[in-house]
């Protein structure tokens, strides 16, 4: 049986990061580390490594049932990295992951991984299969469907 630990720790540059280990017995099965507005790094017991490059988000229109989230590309990514990729070229490959905490969209684009972790307040609760996820040129547009009534806007600012 694995169990979850979750760590909390700053990087050199004292942004706020969330570490996790998966441990199995006394052997670390996984380790996930997540640092809001850096990258999201994934590790298996072998060392691979998935680095994920965040997104812009911006909460768009919210009530009661739904909540749309729009992700975007940095400046730097519209000059760089993403400088003429088209997000809806490459809808076949988003994912949702859905969590406690939060709902993860990532999108592969040329073997590189791009995203972002909405966070979902304590308590609230979505519905993930009926989440929309629609890729356009420069945005991705996630439409989350409520279980429970949340601020989607205010939790986001914090």
């Amino acid at each position: 049986t694995c169990k979850l630990e979750n760590v909390n720790k700053s990087n050199r540059n004292q942004r706020k990061a969330t570490s996790w280990c998966i441990t199995q017995g006394s052997t670390s099965c996984h380790s996930i580390s997540r640092i809001r507005g850096a990258h999201i790094v994934k590790e298996n017991m072998a060392g691979d490594e998935t680095p994920m490059t965040e997104l812009l988000a911006d909460v768009g229109r919210e009530n009661d049932d739904t909540a749309e989230v729009i992700l975007s590309k940095t400046e730097m990514q519209k000059k760089q990295s993403l400088k003429g990729i088209k997000f809806s070229d490459f809808q076949e490959t988003i994912e949702k992951i859905n969590d406690a905490e939060y709902l993860g969209i990532r999108i592969t684009i040329n073997e590189e991984l791009y995203g972002y972790d909405i966070p979902i307040p304590g308590g609230a609760k979505i519905k993930p299969e009926q989440t929309k996820v629609k890729a356009e040129k420069d945005t991705i547009k996630v439409q989350i469907s409520k279980e429970t009534k949340f601020n989607l806007k205010s939790n986001m600012m914090h």
